[in-house]
């Protein structure tokens, strides 16, 4: 790995580590970018540890792709995400088909009502089915989006029904998805979440990636995104090694371990001047 940066071997190695996980998180998205919409399973959802630029990574390769997308967030109510998905359906023309980003899945899997719902998303129906009364709901809603629910109702049903049959999902998450092997040990345990069963199902419909990172790794991959890609501030190499430095040192005992972490901490160099080791140590060293 050609740098002008002073590492020793076990930071070279990590940082060859991170910048091999770093590249293969690329290889996922633009596999997820090019698989066909009328794949059997074209969407991909893809988990890691908070911090380690999964958003970034989706969102710069669609970008460069030039392929349209939207951005929605999943960390939300099932309602409002079905709002969205109403919205980009009635605004897209019949003939155009789109990826969907959705960022951060905690509220679509929260429960096994909105799995279930979610199931039939991503196969089966191919439908997002909201079957609700809407009354105290719609009068919150732009007219927009009062609009698009409209298109979507069947006047002699309650709720909304969105065909997904031309989206293809993105997901970005901070939690994993439950393997066979997981629901397997539940049972075995005497256990009954059907929650995991569910999401274990969620799992069964998408292309499921898992981006696992030991320690090294961490490092490894925030010490390369600041190497060759973080330009913020006064982001000299000079700074760029004393980053390394520091964090490689005291990695194990930082408060905070991920890009976001690097990308503040050269922004305190701004703030703070030659004391800048000093806040360091104050705000990220337990």
């Amino acid at each position: 790995m050609t740098h002008n940066f002073k590492l020793n071997s076990d930071q070279e190695s990590a940082l060859l580590k991170g910048a091999r996980i770093r590249n293969r998180m690329v290889q996922i998205v633009n596999r997820a970018i090019e698989t066909p919409f009328d794949s059997k399973f074209p969407h991909t959802y893809l988990y890691s540890m908070p911090g380690y630029g999964k958003t970034h990574t989706v969102e710069s390769q669609l970008s460069n792709s030039g392929t349209e997308y939207l951005r929605v967030s999943g960390s939300t109510s099932l309602f409002a995400f079905g709002v969205q998905l109403a919205v980009i359906n009635h605004m897209t023309p019949k003939d155009e088909r789109i990826i969907i980003s959705v960022d951060d899945c905690d509220g679509i899997l929260k429960s096994e009502e909105n799995c279930n719902v979610m199931k039939n998303v991503l196969g089966g129906l191919r439908a997002f089915t909201y079957e609700k009364n809407l009354q105290s709901q719609i009068a919150t809603l732009s007219d927009l989006q009062q609009q698009a629910i409209e298109s979507h109702q069947d006047p002699t049903k309650m709720g909304f029904v969105v065909p997904t049959d031309r989206f293809k999902f993105i997901f970005t998450s901070n939690f994993p998805l439950p393997s066979a092997d997981d629901v397997k040990d539940i049972r075995n345990r005497g256990g009954k979440n059907m929650l995991q069963v569910h999401r274990n199902a969620i799992r069964d419909r998408v292309k499921y990636s898992d981006i696992h990172l030991s320690d090294d790794e961490q490092w490894g991959l925030a010490a390369d995104v600041l190497i060759n890609h973080l330009n913020v501030g006064h982001a000299t190499p000079k700074v760029k090694q004393e980053v390394l430095d520091f964090t490689w040192k005291h990695w194990g005992h930082m408060t905070e371990r991920s890009i976001r972490t690097i990308e503040k901490m050269v922004d305190t160099v701004l703030e703070t001047s030659d004391n800048y080791v000093d806040a360091w140590e104050l705000d990220y060293l337990r």
